[in-house]
């Protein structure tokens, strides 16, 4: 019998721009990532397109992308070298040097005499354990339109405990890749058959965007965590 989590603490991975900071060559914005990310370490980079939709173009070379160059999971920084114009662009963020590691998205769209607008799109990161059982639990997840999963190589890993930053060494009680073919939509997480889930436990569910491996799985493309506890079967 599956039921939903008694308790349950998500974060995400998410950036910020201020629309009158923006100028012509410069995008100053925040990012805040999770506890224990090293973003410079972790290569963890922003990329611009210049588009009208709101899909990473992620076969197009971006028009522009900028690594981050601090190691605080949480800070403020300028996006620079830039040039532009009455545009509408997509400015990205990924945990990894790479466009299928992108988990936030911002469109910006340039309306004259140097101003700018800065919209959220219609989908964005968001993760969460939907129903627990014993042996197995399913999760739901959506990430920005463009990006694919399961082609992606993404994967989710399950720990004991609710210390997020210990997903980044730590390694996890098992894992699996994830099998979603679209932006959005429901995984199912099955345990190993020596390995249940018990009540009033806290685990963490990780989400990793990219860097899936039967043997390594990447631990530094962290993307969301969900910390929960169940108390079914009883």
């Amino acid at each position: 019998m599956m039921d939903e989590p008694s308790s349950q603490a998500t974060s995400i991975t998410q950036f910020t721009v201020e629309a009158e900071d923006i100028k012509p060559r410069i995008i100053p914005f925040r990012y805040d990532t999770l506890p224990g990310n090293q973003p410079k370490t972790n290569k963890n980079t922003v990329y611009l397109w210049q588009t009208k939709g709101e899909d990473v173009l992620v076969k197009i070379t971006p028009f522009r992308s900028q690594s981050i160059s601090r190691n605080e999971p949480n800070a403020s920084t300028n996006f620079t070298g830039l040039s532009l114009s009455k545009e509408p662009y997509l400015m990205a963020y990924a945990v990894n040097d790479n466009v299928r590691a992108i988990v936030a998205t911002l469109l910006i769209e340039g309306v004259g005499d140097g101003r700018f607008t800065v919209s959220s799109p219609t989908d964005s990161l968001s993760f969460s354990v939907t129903q627990i059982g014993p042996a197995s639990l399913s999760y739901r997840l959506c990430v920005p339109r463009g990006m694919n999963p399961k082609d992606d190589n993404d994967w989710v890993g399950l720990w004991e405990g609710s210390t997020v930053s210990e997903l980044y060494y730590k390694r996890p009680r098992c894992f699996s890749p994830v099998p979603i073919h679209t932006n959005k939509g429901n995984g199912v997480f099955t345990l190993p058959e020596d390995q249940n889930i018990e009540n009033g436990i806290e685990y963490t569910l990780g989400y990793f965007k990219s860097g899936y491996d039967e043997q390594n799985p990447l631990q530094t493309t962290l993307a969301a965590s969900t910390t929960f506890k169940w108390e079914g079967g009883k």
